[in-house]
C-alpha cells in the first residue's frame, strides 16, 4: 500500500517539485487522487495473482480486494466507503498516521524519508516480491513493476540490495 501512495505524491506523475512539503503529510486522511489511483492498480495486479494461483489450483482465501479488505476490518469507523480513496480518506483507525518524513536541512519544510520501512520493509519484502511472482507465474505486474523501478531509484543502495536477492527467492 505504502509505495502506491509515495509514488502518487512524489513519483514522476505527481506534481512535487521537489522542494520540501511545508507540512508533515498524512497517509491515509491527505491520500491523493492519483496515489490512490496507483493503489488501486497495483491491487487489482494482485488480484491477478491471485486468479492465476487459483488456475493452478491454489485456492489463496486471504486475498481480496483491498477495498472490501479495509471495509471489512473497520467498518463503522469510515464514514465514506464509496471509493478508495474515500475508504482510506475517512477511516477514523487511520487519522493520525504519518507519512515518515524528516525535516530539511534548512528547516523549511518535510521530505519524505526514503529510509523509512515504507520504502526498506514493504518495497523488498512486498512489492519486489510480488512482482517477481508476477514474472514467476507469467503475469504482468506493470504499475507494480513501474512504482518498484521508481521506489529503487530514490532508496539508499544498502536498502535496494535486498530486493534481486529476495526477488530471485520466488
Amino acid at each position: 500500500m505504502h509505495p502506491a501512495i509515495l509514488y502518487g505524491l512524489m513519483g514522476p506523475y505527481s506534481q512535487w517539485d521537489e522542494k520540501p512539503f511545508p507540512n508533515r503529510i498524512k497517509w491515509w486522511a491527505e491520500a491523493s487522487e492519483l496515489g490512490s489511483y496507483f493503489l488501486s492498480m497495483c491491487d487489482a495486479e494482485l488480484i491477478m495473482l491471485r486468479n492465476e494461483y487459483a488456475r493452478r489450483g491454489k485456492v489463496l482465501t486471504g486475498v481480496h480486494d483491498i477495498q472490501k479488505e479495509i471495509v471489512d476490518a473497520y467498518g463503522n469507523q469510515i464514514s465514506d466507503p464509496r471509493t478508495l480513496m474515500s475508504t482510506l480518506r475517512t477511516n477514523k483507525a487511520y487519522d493520525g498516521a504519518y507519512i515518515p518524513m524528516v525535516r530539511s536541512a534548512n528547516n523549511d519544510g518535510w521530505f519524505v524519508d526514503v529510509t523509512s520501512r515504507a520504502f526498506c520493509e514493504d518495497v523488498p519484502f512486498g512489492l519486489s516480491l510480488l512482482v517477481g511472482l508476477g514474472a514467476s507465474l507469467g503475469v504482468q505486474t506493470p504499475m507494480m513493476s513501474e512504482i518498484e523501478k521508481w521506489a529503487l531509484s530514490v532508496m539508499q543502495p544498502e536498502h535496494r540490495a535486498l530486493t534481486p536477492v529476495l526477488a530471485k527467492m520466488v
